[in-house]
């Protein structure tokens, strides 16, 4: 079974982030809008745990909302020195995807989030740390 952290990581292994988002050596089948989650939704909590795993890559996990535009934002220089990518789990169009990039330098692609649930839980946004090897809010 592959774990969650590693499909994200494993989408854009080995691909560079050109000017204007675009993916260089990446392709992937077009995705369909709107982009849905049941089950998880943006709170603001205390979310802080051990991963059981490091992932290769970190990870945040947000949606088209305002609270994850602002946790972008609040920490949009921590993810960038982490490497990180932005997997959008809530977004209604494309268009909405694109607004959201304009708050981070990070790339960030549309993907359900069905297997982030079971093993982060509901509740976006969060981080999950390569470097400290946590999830965290």
């Amino acid at each position: 079974m592959v774990r969650p952290s590693l499909l994200a990581a494993t989408l854009l292994c080995g691909c560079q982030v050109l000017a204007g988002g675009v993916y260089e050596g990446f392709s992937a089948p077009e995705m369909t809008f709107p982009v849905e989650t049941p089950g998880m939704q943006a709170a603001i909590g205390v979310i802080d745990r051990k991963l059981d795993y490091a992932p290769l890559r970190s990870i945040a996990i947000i949606g088209a909302d305002e609270i994850s535009r602002q946790w972008l934002t609040i920490n949009e220089d921590y993810l960038r020195s982490l490497g990180a990518i932005g997997i959008v789990v809530n977004v209604e169009s494309f268009e909405q995807l694109e607004i959201l990039r304009q708050y981070s330098s990070i790339p960030l692609m549309a993907l359900p989030g069905a297997w982030a649930v079971d093993h982060y839980g509901p509740v976006y946004p969060i981080l999950i740390d390569a470097r400290a090897g946590r999830v965290r809010q």
